[in-house]
This record gives C-alpha cells, sequence and structure tokens, in this order.
C-alpha cells in the first residue's frame, strides 16, 4: 500500500515537468495564506484561524512541518505534503469503492483519475500538488469514506477520521450531509453519528462565524441564485469538460472548445445509459443515481455561489462522473463470455486517454511563477538591513519588498517572511 501511495504522489508531481518546477514554487493561499501564518502564528490559533469565510483546520496543520524547514524548503514540503495526500486519496478510494464497484478495473477508474484530475490543470488554476486544493478531491474521498462500511475496526476508524478531516477543512463539505443522515438511517452505528456530529459541527461553527463577524467571506463576483442558470451550466459546460477533460475541452479559456463536444458528451452519457438500460451489463444503478446526483448539485451549489464559472469547482463532479460510467459498465459476474467484460475495458481505455490527454497542459504554476530560491536570495539580501524586520516575497515574479510596519499596498499573493529566518 506504502508503494501505491509513493506512486500516486510520483504521479501528481509529474503533472508540471516545466517552469521553476513544483519543488522551487509556491502557489497562492499555499504561501501567502497558509505559510506565512505558520511562520508569524502559533499552531494552534493558525489552525484555527478562517480562510475565505470557513475553517481549514487539516489544511492549515500541513504548513506547519514547512515552516520548520528552511525558508528556501518550505515550496518542496508543501508539494510532497500534497502529493501524498492525493496518492493516500486514490489509495482510500480504491479500497472503499471495493463494496460497491465489483470489478478492479471499475475501482482504478473510481481511484486513479484522483492523483491527477484531468480538470485540475486549466487556465485558471492549478490544482495539482497545492494543499489549498486538496479539498475538491477530498470532498470526493470523503463520499467514499461514508459509503466504506469496512469490517476492521482500524478501517473504520480511517473512515471517520478522513471524514472528519474534510468537514473541518472545506465548507463544501455541507453538501455530503445528506448522504450522512441516510447513513445514519440505515445503521445507526458509533461511526455514523460521528460522521453526522463531526460534519454539523463544522457546519455551525463556520455559520457561527460567519454570523459573529470572526470570518468574512470574500465575494469577487455577485452570486446567481437563478437554478436554471445552474443546470445550464451543469449542461452544456460543466459535463463536457468532466467527460473530456481540460487537454480536449480547454482552449486558453474557460469556455467548450470546440462547441460540438457539448453534444457529444450528451450523447456518450446516453450510449452508456443505453448500454445499461438493455442488459449488456449489470449496472449498479444506486451508486450511479447517487454520483450523479451529487455532482450535480456540487456544481449547481458553487457556482450559484460563486456567480460565475469556475473550474475547480467541476473537480469532484469529474471524478463522480467518471464512476457514474464505471458503475453503468459492470460485468454480469454469472457470465463466462470474455466479451462480457468488453464495456468496461472501454471505458477503462476512455477515462485512461482523458487522463493521458490532460496529464500535462497548461498550468499557472508553470508559466506564472518564478523561482523561489532565487526570490529567497534576494530577500537574504534586503534582510542584511538590520532595520527590516520582515520581507514580502511575490512567488509570481520572485520581487521582494521590506517590510516594516504597515504593508505598502496589497500584498496579493505575497509570501511574508520574518527577516530573523533569513539572517
Amino acid at each position: 500500500m506504502a508503494l501505491a501511495v509513493v506512486a500516486g504522489a510520483l504521479a501528481s508531481l509529474g503533472r508540471v515537468p516545466y517552469g521553476p518546477g513544483v519543488l522551487n514554487s509556491i502557489w497562492a493561499e499555499d504561501g501567502s495564506n497558509f505559510l506565512t501564518d505558520a511562520l508569524y502564528r502559533n499552531e494552534f490559533k493558525m489552525i484555527l484561524r478562517p480562510h475565505n469565510g470557513y475553517f481549514v483546520m487539516a489544511t492549515r496543520a500541513l504548513a506547519i512541518p514547512a515552516s520548520w524547514a528552511p525558508i528556501e524548503w518550505g515550496p518542496a514540503v508543501l508539494t510532497i505534503e500534497a502529493a501524498l495526500v492525493t496518492g493516500l486519496m486514490a489509495l482510500g478510494v480504491y479500497l472503499a469503492s471495493h463494496q460497491h464497484l465489483r470489478h478492479p478495473l471499475a475501482r482504478l477508474i473510481a481511484a486513479a483519475p484522483v492523483v491527477a484530475v484531468p480538470l485540475g490543470e486549466n487556465v485558471a488554476a492549478a490544482a495539482s500538488n497545492n494543499v489549498a486544493t486538496l479539498q475538491f478531491a477530498a470532498i470526493y474521498t470523503a463520499m467514499w469514506m461514508m459509503l466504506w462500511v469496512p469490517r476492521r475496526r482500524a478501517s473504520q476508524v480511517v473512515a471517520v477520521l478522513a471524514v472528519l478531516a474534510v468537514a473541518m477543512s472545506s465548507f463544501l463539505a455541507v453538501i455530503l450531509l445528506p448522504l450522512a443522515l441516510l447513513r445514519l438511517y440505515a445503521r445507526r452505528g458509533l461511526a455514523e453519528v460521528t460522521m453526522v456530529a463531526g460534519l454539523l459541527v463544522a457546519l455551525a461553527g463556520n455559520l457561527g462565524a460567519l454570523a459573529l463577524g470572526l470570518a468574512v467571506r470574500p465575494v469577487n463576483v455577485p452570486s446567481n441564485w437563478d437554478p436554471w442558470y445552474a443546470l445550464k451550466i451543469t449542461a452544456d459546460w460543466a459535463l463536457p469538460h468532466a467527460m473530456f477533460g481540460y487537454g480536449i475541452t480547454g482552449d486558453g479559456t474557460q469556455a467548450v472548445q470546440p462547441a460540438w463536444l457539448v453534444q457529444l458528451s450528451w450523447a456518450v452519457l446516453a450510449l452508456f445509459v443505453v448500454v445499461a438500460a438493455v442488459g449488456l451489463t449489470r449496472p449498479a444503478w444506486k451508486i450511479a443515481a447517487l454520483m450523479g446526483l451529487t455532482a450535480i448539485v456540487f456544481v449547481c451549489a458553487t457556482e450559484m455561489q460563486y456567480g460565475g464559472l469556475e473550474l475547480r469547482y467541476v473537480i469532484a463532479p469529474e471524478l463522480m462522473l467518471f464512476v457514474v460510467l464505471a458503475a453503468l459498465m459492470l460485468p454480469k459476474p454469472d457470465s463466462t463470455r470474455r466479451l462480457a467484460v468488453l464495456p468496461l475495458v472501454l471505458t477503462f481505455v476512455g477515462v485512461g486517454l482523458v487522463f493521458a490527454f490532460s496529464y500535462q497542459t497548461v498550468s499557472p504554476r508553470a508559466n506564472a511563477l518564478a523561482p523561489w530560491d532565487e526570490a529567497v536570495a534576494r530577500a537574504r539580501i534586503t534582510c542584511q538591513d538590520p532595520a527590516n524586520r520582515a520581507v514580502y516575497i511575490d512567488p509570481a515574479d520572485g520581487s521582494v519588498e521590506a517590510f516594516n510596519g504597515e504593508p505598502s499596498g496589497f500584498p496579493g499573493w505575497s509570501v511574508l517572511v520574518p527577516c530573523d529566518r533569513l539572517r
């Protein structure tokens, strides 16, 4: 299992082979929020500090080891941690899906894309190897943890802890509350009670912090709560992107290009449903329906709240869509014909091609960041002046600005580093 996690981590790290490298660059919130706070605050206060209006406790905890390392190594520590967590999530999905996806190929379709989600690297966001963006695949993983009913006590504990970690790290986990309540209704055990309680406590904590002014949710674009708008986005935009991946549908923007891929995505989905409905396979209708419905709710809820198009919100739904396709193509268990597994094999090949076409695509992390070690070297020179207490390091262009009180202007994604760590 350890080898599987390492292999998954290496696959994740390989998505951005150019630019300064994933071990020598730091992305957005990883640096400006999590690493900066870890450098300046004690661990307890840092973990409990909200970000963008909600708590991200497990995510912030990953920044603590990075703050202990030399400043030059901070991005590498965060990146490796994110890659290892990604590998763990993929392994967890493979193990948890055994009870619902009988064939190992179906479980690979559910698990393997986690390490390099086809929509994870796009023109608008870099979602691979960043602790800030782990939440999207983590929501999908938590869903599988809720569907998993292992016999071993250790596995039960792992499933519960995984759900709690996600609940305390992403407000998006509220989307999984109905599933947790359904499991509680069906089983009524300690694990079920703990999962529901964790989700409710996290929800209450986030809403309470917002109501009391302890957290603030930034509004970049006004929300659009029109359900027809959300359903149209799901049908005409999210589905084709999720079906084919950004390497095929992306053309330097977030629009679907070429436009006929919209119709093709619906044709492909209809073909899968027809093949399953006429009895050529033994589909797992319940898991397919659950994943499909959750994916639709996820896209609609996030895009309505955001008020615009944002591909990172299709990461979890894309993984759910792959499960839908695999669940519909499960072979009949009593069939002796070798062709019985052909629909699933073709699905595996198709998802593999989507994976391959989008594995190394456009990435802001490669195209929009400067080498971190060179920026830190400049920061050390600035900190040689004893009057300077700290420096802002801009990960984008590698520029350095001394900080001796109030910052001069909005620092953007800059990382604030105390000079006593650079002298």
